[in-house]
């Protein structure tokens, strides 16, 4: 056999063998420590189990009891490993362990009790991170949450809508987006809620209730945001869009001159469509499904507390598919060519 000395040729590890004392070594972990390429393993041991096959080879009167001997037949990873190397634990320790149908369905429980709002995508993303770290699969959790009573109730078909464009940009500090919606209160009457999303990462830059909806009302959480991102107009970026719909509060003077204070280029959704200004849109239909619509509120003041509670939730624990199941907090602080979508 070739000799497996540094630097380690993909022939040489591929004729190691894998068994450690925690199990066998997975071909990732061989390759990572090993320095080498999985395709050229993957080539290697192919070659090796063609080399094996041939009728010279599987010669009886070429074979001895000693060569047939595992222990003799290629040296072990682990004595070959380079020292300090993780892999006397690379083995089955390194995955986690397959979860009990027990332990699933009590951490299922523990998740929808928390997030009744969620379907069962969300469930198994959050499953799968901390503090829950679960190896399952999307279709063990769909079947465990059917058989409980625990997914949502379908929404039915829905009318296919053509796009004309997208309003998702692929990095954060591009279009930032905002929207109203109202809410009633016992003692405070109708109030506005108002959300500013990052387009890019889906973070919820600011949210506020408000008993006003005259336009510097509701331009006060956006102008909170900006100062908290950036400080001053110095530091916004060239070419931040700020995206809205035709509310009377953003089709007004007084818009127009907060968008020309702060450097915003301001586009308006087309009228009719509120796909136009879908992310605003979306966050706002997630906010009254996980938090406003789930009690009566008392007063403005209870419901700003509890959407503040929200936000924190949404950015820093809330996974996403569209950003590969990161939070938007995550997405925020990560380099802003991994904000790819999922295929």
């Amino acid at each position: 056999m070739e000799a497996c000395e540094p630097p380690f040729s993909a022939r040489a590890v591929a004729a190691l063998r894998r068994e450690t004392d925690a199990g066998t070594a997975t071909v990732k972990t061989m390759c990572r420590i090993f320095g080498i390429s999985e395709s050229g393993w993957y080539a290697s041991h192919k070659g090796r189990k063609c080399t094996s096959a041939s009728p010279s080879s599987a010669s009886p009167s070429s074979a001895s009891p000693s060569s047939a001997s595992p222990s003799s037949a290629s040296p072990s990873a682990c004595s070959m490993a380079p020292t300090g190397s993780p892999l006397m634990t690379a083995g089955a320790s390194s995955r986690r362990p397959t979860v009990s149908a027990e332990a699933l369905l009590a951490a299922i429980t523990v998740v929808v009790a928390a997030n009744p709002a969620w379907g069962v995508r969300k469930v198994w993303a959050v499953l799968r991170r901390a503090p829950h770290d679960m190896r399952v699969s999307h279709r063990r959790v769909y079947a465990m949450m059917r058989a409980a009573g625990l997914c949502l109730a379908s929404i039915g078909e829905r009318e296919e809508i053509p796009r004309l464009g997208t309003v998702a940009t692929t990095s954060p500090n591009r279009r930032w987006a905002t929207d109203l919606t109202t809410v009633w209160t016992k003692e405070d009457g109708l109030v506005a809620v108002v959300p500013v999303v990052d387009c890019g990462c889906r973070s919820v830059l600011g949210v506020a209730v408000t008993k006003s909806q005259d336009t510097a009302a509701v331009l006060a959480p956006l102008r909170e945001a900006l100062a908290t991102e950036f400080g001053d107009v110095a530091g916004v970026p060239d070419g931040l869009e700020l995206r809205t719909d035709h509310g009377p509060q953003y089709t007004g003077a007084d818009c127009e001159a907060f968008c020309a204070e702060w450097d915003l280029d301001h586009t308006l959704a087309p009228i009719g469509r509120p796909t136009g200004n879908a992310v605003a849109e979306r966050v706002i239909r997630t906010m009254k499904e996980e938090c406003i619509w789930l009690r009566d509120w008392r007063s403005a003041t209870e419901l700003n507390a509890a959407l503040v509670d929200w936000r924190r939730g949404y950015n820093d624990h809330r996974p996403h598919q569209s950003l590969l199941w990161r939070t938007p907090s995550e997405a925020r602080r990560g380099p802003s060519r991994e904000l790819k979508r999922a295929a």
